[in-house]
């Protein structure tokens, strides 16, 4: 294996499952009269929302007694998808009722991976909005921008109102949680995160450029341009897709540009995993195998290139259940060359990892 060492196997693993999501479930009716901001300083408006499907409705609705409402039940965070009655494109309603302690400080709200566009209201104030919400996709605009709004409330009630629509992708709604809770502190985190986000990319970045000047003093170990290559690409995703920073960066860049560039580096990845482990492990490698997952990967590559992104975003779980079972295969070859006594002892490789 040259210079390269067993242990960059898993750091592949850990980069392609290092993220996590929580959340918690409450009525539609949210009780936060007992919220102490000084000790929990924000909370998450989770669990259960009021929905109504193929409807933009603003507060006046929900006060005029002709109204006939009909509201079903929807989580957030959830994908359109999983609400019964509803479709992955569209446009939706949300609404909560919040129930609050006296004298907030100045609040706000963060809002982050919504499908495509929303605007949210506060008691009747429109408090933020990304991209255009409409009722087709003539008349609606994606943006992926995340938000973090400020609002002083007024009155103990609050009504949250949450529009949405989607035609732009294969999953519409919102599935990260919102979070209401005291302005400088919600900066604050947010700083945090991207300031980690960061590290981790120069990090990850750095260790692509190492291992490409590496390949350079040893041009026979091509596994070396593949780990490199797979780094520098996985770098863009952890501030270009976790947290979205060029689109909020740059929001003159076309949502759809920026969505084609988020699957290819998905797609790119497991091109690149798959021809280090190839790399590796020559011998032990199945050459139909091999080609097999080879040329599926480039076609989800491609169809970035030649589809909507309302299409080769449907390519996900497909791609995601071929990830697994290629990652499957790759960790067979592992254990086969470790049996055959390439890899010399496989506590020193799992200790390694540490």
């Amino acid at each position: 294996m040259g210079v390269f060492h067993t242990r960059h196997i898993f750091i592949f693993l850990f980069l392609f499952f290092s993220c996590s999501l929580s959340a918690n479930g409450d009525l539609t009716q949210k009780d936060l009269s007992d919220w102490d901001v000084t000790e929990q300083p924000s909370v998450e408006l989770s669990g259960d929302w009021e929905f109504y499907w193929n409807q933009l409705l603003f507060s006046e609705d929900f006060s005029n007694p002709n109204a006939s409402l009909k509201a079903e039940v929807a989580r957030i965070p959830q994908s359109w998808s999983d609400i019964k009655g509803a479709k992955p494109t569209g446009f939706a309603t949300y609404r909560l009722k919040v129930t609050l302690p006296d004298d907030l400080p100045v609040m706000a709200f963060s809002i982050s991976k919504v499908k495509s566009s929303f605007r949210l209201y506060a008691n009747g104030t429109l408090v933020a909005q990304r991209g255009e919400v409409g009722t087709s996709k003539s008349t609606s605009e994606a943006n992926n921008q995340s938000v973090r709004a400020t609002y002083l409330p007024d009155q103990k009630e609050m009504e949250v109102i949450l529009q949405m629509s989607n035609f732009q992708h294969a999953r519409g709604g919102i599935t990260n949680a919102i979070y209401f809770g005291e302005s400088n502190y919600l900066y604050r985190v947010r700083e945090a995160q991207s300031s980690f986000s960061w590290l981790m990319t120069g990090s990850v970045f750095m260790l692509g450029i190492l291992y490409l000047g590496l390949f350079f003093f040893s041009r026979e170990n091509k596994e070396l341009l593949y780990f490199s290559f797979f780094c520098l690409v996985y770098s863009y995703r952890i501030v270009g897709t976790e947290m979205h920073f060029f689109d909020d960066a740059f929001p003159q860049i076309p949502w759809d540009l920026l969505i084609r560039i988020e699957y290819l580096s998905l797609f790119l990845c497991m091109i690149l995993f798959w021809g280090f482990v190839r790399e590796m492990f020559r011998e032990e490698f199945s050459q139909k195998i091999y080609d097999g997952f080879r040329y599926l990967f480039y076609g989800f590559s491609l169809s970035v290139f030649i589809l909507d992104p309302i299409y080769f975003t449907l390519l996900l779980n497909p791609f995601l259940i071929s990830m697994g079972l290629s990652i499957g295969f790759g960790l067979f070859v592992c254990v086969k060359a470790w049996k055959s006594g390439k890899i010399t002892t496989l506590y020193g490789v799992i200790f390694s990892l540490f």
